[in-house]
């Protein structure tokens, strides 16, 4: 695979390297303002893929245009917190240098700063490298006016609470929430989102406070609570009491209210899937999204994110068949006319044309690295599409040629690769019955004759170990009712029951004539002998006690000399 390995956190990563022409040549058509103005401009999944974007691009340009946009929104929305933390080392604005007093700081994260320079040169991701200035007054005025707005929101709780008002302590809340999710305090919003929940009224109300706790716990990658609010919300019937607030008819209602709302529900639940890497159910729930707008969803993903996610996690865990009758489903074929390339990739991969579904899939593929949710899972998911198409196309034949498989893929570069890939595939059993052969780089799969000589020796195999199970299994059985119905029982020297401390000193009684012919005597024997001298504890086997059996893991043991 030629995408490198991504890592967990994407500001610890290493910057993709772009080694296609092709990949060049779409990444400068890349419009980043069009990508961008999808998603809502005051949500924190805009900042959070601009920043993303930022430290992943692998060109200056595109990296200095998503940092523009990036401190054009910030400033917008007035969200100094992830400001300070994105721009805080860069050098300060000339024009405000006069403007603070804490001169001898930014001297040395001046000084700092140029170090990193002159080691990181060629990283795009840190803006301090691409001329970018921090501006203190901005900070010192938005923390302000933050304060200001927080004391003036937090003294309207206090005052729905002396009251009382369930309806305006659930609005206070709501309207602490959005304030924090706005200067980028995520998790403070959370936090009060999820306190509203507790005084709504009605379960409209509940509806939209969830939308907002599924918002937030995406943005601080909760996703544990997004399942548990998905199911919570479907449980409670929610979608139905969204639909009831418009007071429309059956038909209006199913619009405006239901299947907004569900679909909600779906695309929260199903990036929540996509991001703990269970790509089935993630395909599944994607896949059952009706129609929607964009502007509904627009605070978690667009629509063509929505296409993507859908038709690619459907290429990587569906069959043909499946995949055919979503090209039917008249949402599904709407949204994949938002991304050209994939829509005719699905369509190949319908029509078995392997090789050209590929090859549009890996034009896409450096897009995948600049996704919030994919960039983790390109290599994986690249995989899984390479793999299952190869299995595929290996279905309707006998014999297949390898250097006839490399022409027809057309991205392997050498007939090694080839026979590696496949050969890997055939060590992880994904294809079985199959053999390559070495000299004449063919892949050819076994007769039904061989297939079932081959079953029939594993199922010998395992017919034998069971057997041999099984007649341990009954030998030890008789042995230990023969014990018993000649009350004979292990104990140790100090009169407790046989077990693990039995199992110290096993041999001695195991290589004791004197006590084995003893074992057998019948209800007469109690004979006692000296243990080992590695041993300080003596075996008993006594008789006359018929409260104390043999231990089964003791006798099985002496069975086994």
């Amino acid at each position: 695979m030629e995408s490198s390995t991504e890592e967990k956190k994407p500001s610890s990563s290493p910057v993709n390297k772009i080694e296609n022409s092709n990949d060049q040549n779409s990444l400068l058509l890349f419009d980043l303002e069009a990508y961008i103005s999808r998603y809502d401009g005051t949500s924190e999944t805009a900042t959070a893929r601009l920043l993303f974007i930022a430290q992943r691009a692998p060109s200056k340009d595109l990296a200095t245009s998503a940092f523009k946009l990036l401190e054009k929104l910030l400033k917008e929305n007035g969200n100094w917190r992830t400001y300070q933390e994105v721009f805080g080392m860069c050098p300060v604005c000339s024009d405000e240098v006069g403007e603070i007093d804490n001169n001898a700081t930014n001297a040395m994260s001046s000084k700092e700063n140029n170090d990193v320079n002159a080691t990181t040169a060629q990283s795009f991701n840190d803006p301090s490298t691409l001329n970018f200035t921090y501006s203190p007054n901005f900070t010192r005025i938005s923390i302000q006016n933050s304060t200001l707005q927080l004391k003036t929101l937090e003294q309207n709780l206090v005052t729905a609470q002396s009251c009382l008002a369930k309806e305006s302590i659930r609005v206070a809340l709501a309207a602490l929430g959005t304030h924090f999710l706005r200067t980028g305090s995520t998790t403070e919003a959370l936090r009060r989102f999820s306190r509203a929940q507790e005084f709504c009224l009605h379960k409209s109300q509940a509806a939209k406070v969830c939308l907002s706790i599924l918002t937030c716990a995406l943005d601080t990658r909760n996703y544990v609570k997004v399942r548990d609010h998905v199911i919570r919300a479907r449980q409670s019937n929610l979608s139905a009491a969204a639909a009831g607030d418009h007071g429309e008819q059956s038909s209006q209602v199913t619009e405006g209210g239901v299947d907004v709302f569900y679909n909600q529900l779906q695309c929260a639940l199903g990036l929540a899937h996509l991001a703990d890497g269970r790509f089935t159910d993630a395909a599944l729930v994607f896949g059952d999204v009706g129609s929607v707008e964009n502007d509904p969803i627009s605070s978690m993903l667009s629509l063509e994110d929505l296409a993507l996610y859908s038709g690619l996690l459907g290429l990587a865990t569906m069959d043909r068949n499946t995949m055919s009758k979503s090209l039917d489903v008249e949402s599904s074929r709407e949204r994949l006319e938002l991304i050209p390339p994939l829509r005719d990739a699905i369509r190949h991969y319908v029509r078995a044309e392997y090789g050209s579904c590929l090859n549009l899939l890996k034009e896409l593929k450096w897009s995948w690295s600049l996704d919030l949710y994919l960039a983790k899972h390109v290599d994986v998911l690249w995989k899984m599409l390479r793999d299952k198409c190869i299995i595929q196309y290996f279905v309707p034949y006998k014999s297949v040629s390898l250097k006839t498989m490399m022409e027809s893929f057309g991205f392997f570069e050498s007939l090694e690769e080839v026979e590696e890939v496949v050969a890997d595939l055939i060590k992880k059993k994904k294809i079985v019955g199959a053999r390559i052969h070495g000299v004449n780089k063919t892949l050819t799969s076994m007769s039904v004759d061989e297939l079932e000589r081959i079953e029939k020796r594993v199922m010998i195999r395992k017919i034998g170990r069971m057997g041999d199970v099984l007649l341990r299994e009954v030998e030890g059985t008789m042995l230990r009712l023969a014990c018993l119905e000649n009350h004979i029982c292990v104990t140790d020297g100090k009169g407790g029951k046989g077990g693990r401390s039995r199992r110290r000193n096993r041999s001695t009684w195991r290589d004791n004539a004197s006590s084995e012919i003893a074992m057998w005597m019948g209800p007469e024997s109690n004979i006692q002998e000296d243990i080992s001298e590695s041993s300080g504890e003596d075996d008993i086997y006594m008789a006359d006690d018929d409260d104390l059996a043999p231990t089964m893991m003791d006798i099985d043991e002496y069975f086994k000399m």
